[in-house]
């Protein structure tokens, strides 16, 4: 293989894989697709210095004109479609968590420094007094219907076999 030949052969193959690479990093689909259809024509021409210009020829019409020109139909046709169905199924913002008791809201009939609170409660009674219940209980669980009862099978009494069959005979 001569010097020229190998030299054509590492440019073909880094021009590959640097589009190869730049499909993979592309925002926009048409210039995806057109990245796609040069790797196909430098695939295409890697196999003519091969000496398969058969298989060239068919990589060059196949891989770059028409499979390009499907993804480019596609692409058109739903990318009208495509914009409007991520925007609506885009994440929205989480709402904040709402909190599971609710927040105690100040008395106005707090007493002035130094004065008692007439209707307090004795410190051991708020000792014994229900802890606050969530704002959302747990519904309870639904009842599940009991399972009739199901009658057993019958035992099936074994069949004894039948009388082997006789030989079959060859036919004159």
């Amino acid at each position: 293989m001569s010097a020229s030949v190998m030299a054509l052969q590492i440019a073909l193959g880094l021009g590959m894989v640097g589009l190869a690479v730049s499909v993979l990093f592309l925002r926009n689909l048409m210039a995806s697709a057109v990245a796609l259809a040069g790797f196909s024509l430098l695939l295409a021409l890697e196999f003519y210095v091969l000496q398969a210009p058969d298989v060239a020829i068919a990589e060059a019409g196949i891989g770059a004109g028409l499979t390009t020109a499907i993804f480019m139909v596609a692409i058109r046709a739903v990318g009208a479609k495509g914009k409007k169905k991520l925007e609506a199924e885009a994440p929205r913002k989480p709402e904040p968590p709402k909190p599971e008791t609710p927040q105690e809201v100040p008395s106005t009939d707090e007493p002035v420094a130094g004065e008692a609170r007439q209707d307090a409660a004795p410190p051991e009674a708020e000792a014994e007094a229900e802890p606050p219940q969530p704002a959302n209980p747990e519904p309870p669980a639904p009842e599940v219907p009991a399972v009739p009862d199901v009658p057993a099978v019958p035992d099936v009494p074994e069949t004894p076999n039948p009388e082997p069959l006789p030989p079959e005979k060859e036919a004159p």
